[in-house]
């Protein structure tokens, strides 16, 4: 079963990830159940043509059936006067963001104990909120840029209280649980800082503030869950500097290149840090590390973890994967049995 769109602010994102996977999954070894859940949080059986799902005809398509998860049974499809249901042997969340990558769809699937691909209920609520995320890696010993954060209520008693807090820049602003650049925004000024603040607070009511490191931005893959394997390394060129939702998804103002520019040494001491910080927040199956290389100092940094990462044709996790022998097929592959390996050993 794959599950995608989702009530997010990702959903979009979602469907072009979901749209790759389904072209590249094997027909002949997987008898596919598509799951589609609509901004709304409504869950539907989608049986229609999956070209058509990029288009977003699927939406409105009159064969489209209500489903539930169900505990031991798998999904219970509603019909008009009756239901049936269908055995589910693995679920492959496709979801970006709240609601999808934050651990709820994977303790609903737990819950009915249907296996999952990827991170657990746990890791991925973990490495979903980047205070969680920064603050375990932190005492962990793993470098990260200095940060505080706050609630948006308490900033809106007494701004200057934290304000004042922020002495150099730029700095990032960050809603605490959003993916994909969604709401963050690097500010030069205390009213850059004031004004991007309260849109970030229109994602989430927790707020990070971190400082920019100037340097080299880095991506590695990762696939496993005893038994890790890290990619080659990709870099992000940038024209701004900044890898925002645009450069990502919609334009060309962002270049990869493969492998990443960096000595042998930093390369390794990348690879160490990464599969050092997916086994300390638990990871499981697969995620996309991110990390900074500052420029005078060659200091690692490690920027965030994601745990269900892009799938589309230009997305890094898929690239890197490539690189090392992993195409989609084989990639999705050793995905599912990744699972079906986790779920029993658990």
């Amino acid at each position: 079963m794959i599950i995608f769109g989702g009530n997010s602010t990702e959903h979009e994102v979602s469907i072009i990830s979901a749209s790759n996977v389904i072209k590249n999954i094997s027909k002949e070894k997987y008898n596919l159940f598509l799951v589609r859940i609509n901004k709304k949080g409504e869950w539907y059986l989608y049986s229609g043509d999956i070209n058509n799902i990029l288009n977003k005809n699927w939406e409105n398509d009159k064969n489209n059936k209500k489903v539930l998860i169900f505990p031991n049974v798998g999904i219970v499809i509603i019909e008009k006067d009756s239901y049936k249901t269908i055995n589910i042997d693995v679920a492959f969340p496709v979801l970006h963001g709240k609601n999808g990558e934050d651990g709820t769809i994977q303790g609903l699937l737990k819950l009915a104990n249907i296996p999952v691909v990827g991170c657990e209920t746990a890791s991925s609520a973990v490495c979903m909120d980047k205070i969680f995320t920064n603050s375990i890696l932190k005492f962990n010993n793993i470098n990260k840029p200095d940060f505080m954060w706050f609630y948006y209520y308490d900033f809106e008693k007494n701004p200057e209280k934290y304000l004042n807090q922020v002495e150099k820049f730029p700095v990032f602003i960050k809603p605490a649980n959003s993916g994909s650049s969604i709401g963050v925004n690097r500010a030069y000024n205390k009213q850059e800082l004031e004004n991007f603040i309260k849109i970030a607070s229109g994602y989430d009511e927790k707020i990070l503030v971190e400082n920019a490191i100037i340097g080299q931005e880095v991506e590695c893959s990762v696939i496993g869950n005893e038994d890790l394997t890290a990619s080659i390394l990709g870099e992000i060129v940038t024209k701004d500097g900044f890898y925002d939702y645009d450069g990502k998804y919609i334009n060309d103002t962002s270049e990869l290149i493969i492998p990443a520019r960096l000595s042998e040494k930093i390369t390794n001491q990348v690879k160490n840090i990464v599969l050092k910080s997916y086994k300390i927040l638990g990871c499981k199956g697969f995620a996309r590390v991110d990390l900074l290389v500052e420029k005078n100092s060659n200091e690692i940094y490690l920027n965030e973890i994601n745990t269900i990462p892009g799938f589309t044709t230009i997305s890094m996790y898929p690239k890197l994967m490539n690189e090392i022998g992993y195409k989609m097929p084989k990639l999705i592959d050793n995905l599912v049995d990744l699972a079906l390996k986790n779920y029993k050993n658990v």
